[in-house]
């Protein structure tokens, strides 16, 4: 039996880095609440595609865009730590994690909820499905 739980999600999105913004709500445009049911620990807990048919992202090639996931709930990881037994990161922000040659996915960083800051570097654990135009 699978234990799911309702969480809610806020999506946010800024044309760069997060570096320097991930404090700065207002700088940040929301694309959406959603509540998605926590599929648990090693199992995905998948985004409503309807939230990104309303609030479309535009990627010119060349730009950069950040995406700002966050839940009051603890109930839902987005990331994979990269640290050794001492804390010591094993990545970099900003360096690329996945590539193709259509995207390039960097290391970015898990947070608290709603614009507290950040923590150590963190590779962002799910999928990502685009539309090439």
């Amino acid at each position: 039996m699978t234990f799911c739980r309702i969480n809610k999600l806020l999506i946010h999105c800024f044309p760069g880095t997060w570096i320097n913004y991930d404090n700065d709500e207002f700088q940040w445009a929301e694309l959406g609440k959603v509540e998605v049911a926590a599929q648990g620990r090693g199992s995905l807990t998948a985004l409503p595609k309807s939230l990104f048919n309303m609030a479309r992202v535009n990627v010119k090639a060349g730009e950069k865009r950040a995406f700002y996931v966050s839940s009051p709930s603890d109930r839902i990881v987005f990331f994979q730590e990269r640290q050794d037994e001492n804390n010591n990161d094993l990545i970099e922000y900003g360096l690329p994690v996945y590539s193709n040659d259509d995207i390039i996915i960097n290391v970015g960083t898990g947070v608290s909820h709603k614009f507290a800051g950040h923590g150590p570097p963190n590779v962002f654990n799910g999928n990502i499905e685009y539309v090439l135009d």
